[in-house]
């Protein structure tokens, strides 16, 4: 009996001791302790966001459950001090204490020390003594750098030059002290004497970049050209304004800046390891590696359409919001968001070993490879069901085991805001790639066995808050034959008559026949006048959708009546009709 309840016994620590081990991988980091003590209701909100800035300025004032797994740096000071300064209005008196110290700049008796770059553009603060001790030489390069940067981001890019805090003390502000990240920017004060959201800020960095993954003067560039241009950005307009959370836009931007001005340091592939793993994640998701990682997409538009698109996003964000900006921007360039969403899908396959410099990313040969969610194989019919995320992007593979043309039929819900790409590996052949919108089929012609069909649906609608949209059903269906080719056609307006007090937008949907590089869409009066032309941009073939906000060509709501639309693809298409009443 001693030795059955000694054989339990071992049986039951040994069970332990795995269950054990289980959970302390599960949470084995900072951040995922951070996740399971705020599920668990072992702290608030507020008390993980002063965790996450005590282990970037005084990690040895964190309680001893982080201690030991506290990261040696972190990615997110600014997005951090980004959250605090949107949360402020709704702060009590006590937490605005426990957060003014991180918006606060550092004082003077701690960095005692200054000098003037060479330019007189910045002033470096710094001190000799301590923990926060930066040496001479690497001070000299900290003003150095920050020169360089200034004249390649404002007099070469031609960016506006960030505001200034005290035209008395003209300098913009550069602190060297011991933090646990490269650098950060803080958002100061509204410049007064302007109509934009724009603030004044000042920059802290680390004082010898030997925690960092890029390290030493390669670790301080890239430092000085991301957040120089958070400065530049700032004056643009801050963040916390926004509706929808714009840090991505911010980060990713500044990321991307970091690869134009010094092209041959790429801190930025650090970041993208958990970038392509986390595609099926929402494209604005902000997590400390995501949206640093999202510089490829700014890298993707600045091949395709120059340089000067970042700069005129940038220009349009100052009075829209981000995923409009960007929208606004490209259609300036004959394209729009939703049709770069799904190239930067395609764009995201060709990398590692299948990657196409020419074509594709020019350093795409050193990013990691996706995997696909799914692999499937086809004879004469296939069709599977899964699921996606808003904005997000997940992979499937679908080889063939017979040649002949096939079709794909997608069945979404709410399909005008679908869109989805295709890739096609042709066996011994070349390689090519389209993308269709809604629920339109999509025929291939002449189609080799053996040959991989890479598809990605994408749930594309741009979210108007910070909650978003997940696991969203869909169905795929993929047969040999064809079906009937597309037709352009006006399909539906909705709301149809549009009344003013009642309705913001009407929406309406159309079908092109193939895919058309410059959309545009021309209104009038039932009297043949013309009250607006307004470019949609490239647009693919299948379904499409417009939302009009019923103005005319002056930004103007029209008065009641009946309205006529016709859009301009490879042929007028039209007309459609819609009632306005006022």
């Amino acid at each position: 009996m001693k030795r059955k309840n000694l054989f339990v016994l071992i049986l039951i620590v040994i069970t332990l001791q795995i269950i054990k081990n289980l959970y302390s991988s599960e949470k084995l980091t900072f951040e995922s302790i951070l996740d399971q003590e705020l599920l668990t209701g072992n702290i608030n909100k507020i008390e993980s966001i002063a965790y996450q800035f005590l282990a970037v300025y005084k990690p040895e004032q964190l309680p001893d459950i982080y201690k030991d797994v506290v990261p040696v740096f972190t990615r997110n000071t600014t997005a951090l001090k980004a959250k605090v300064v949107k949360m402020w209005p709704q702060l009590s008196t006590d937490q605005k204490g426990i957060f003014s110290q991180y918006l606060t700049r550092p004082l003077e008796a701690k960095l005692q020390l200054s000098i003037t770059s060479p330019s007189g553009l910045f002033k470096i603060h710094y001190t000799s003594e301590g923990s926060d001790a930066a040496t001479d030489e690497f001070i000299t390069q900290v003003a150095n750098v920050f020169d360089y940067v200034y004249d390649f981001e404002v007099n070469v890019l031609k960016y506006l030059p960030p505001p200034v805090d005290d035209p008395a003390n003209p300098e913009y502000d550069i602190y060297v002290h011991n933090i646990g990240d490269y650098g950060a920017t803080t958002p100061e004060n509204p410049v007064p004497g302007t109509s934009r959201d724009d603030y004044t800020s000042w920059i802290e960095i680390d004082n010898d970049f030997q925690h960092t993954p890029t390290k030493g003067l390669p670790a301080l560039q890239v430092t000085a050209a991301h957040e120089f241009f958070h400065m530049i950005q700032l004056g643009y307009r801050t963040f916390q304004n926004t509706i929808i959370n714009s840090v991505f836009l911010f980060e990713s931007c500044a990321a991307w800046m970091e690869d134009v001005v010094y092209d041959d340091v790429n801190d930025y592939y650090n970041y993208l390891p958990s970038f392509f793993k986390t595609q099926d994640k929402h494209f604005h998701i902000v997590n400390g590696t995501h949206e640093y990682g999202l510089a490829i997409f700014h890298n993707m538009l600045e091949k395709k359409f120059g340089r000067d698109i970042i700069k005129l996003i940038w220009n349009e964000f100052i009075d829209h919001e981000p995923f409009e900006a960007i929208d606004k921007a490209l259609i300036a360039h004959s394209s729009n968001f939703t049709t770069e969403l799904a190239e930067f899908a395609i764009w995201n396959y060709f990398t590692g070993t299948r990657a196409d410099t020419v074509k594709f990313y020019p350093e795409g040969q050193f990013y990691p490879e996706l995997v696909e969610k799914e692999n499937y194989e086809v004879n004469n019919t296939l069709s599977f069901t899964s699921q996606t995320n808003q904005l997000g992007f997940n992979y499937y593979k679908i080889t063939t085991n017979t040649s002949g043309n096939y079709v794909i039929q997608p069945t979404f819900p709410d399909p005008q805001n679908w869109i989805y790409s295709l890739i096609i590996e042709s066996f011994e052949g070349e390689t090519s790639y389209t993308y269709c919108g809604g629920n339109s089929s999509k025929n291939l012609s002449d189609i080799r066995s053996l040959t991989d069909i890479i598809l990605t649906p994408i749930y594309a609608k741009i979210p108007t808050s910070n909650s978003y949209t997940n696991n969203i059903d869909f169905t795929i269906k993929i047969e040999r034959g064809s079906t009937t080719e597309q037709v352009n056609k006006i399909i539906s307006i909705i709301p149809n008559p549009f009344i003013l007090l009642e309705h913001k937008k009407s929406e309406i949907l159309f079908n092109l026949a193939e895919q058309n590089n410059d959309v545009y869409i021309s209104i009038f009066t039932e009297h043949g006048k013309q009250i607006n032309r307004i470019r949609l941009g490239k647009r693919p073939d299948g379904l499409n959708t417009f939302e009009w906000d019923e103005t005319n060509s002056n930004g103007k709501k029209v008065f009641s009546g009946v309205y006529l639309f016709l859009i301009e693809a490879n042929e007028i298409i039209g007309p459609g009709k819609i009632a306005v009443i006022r």
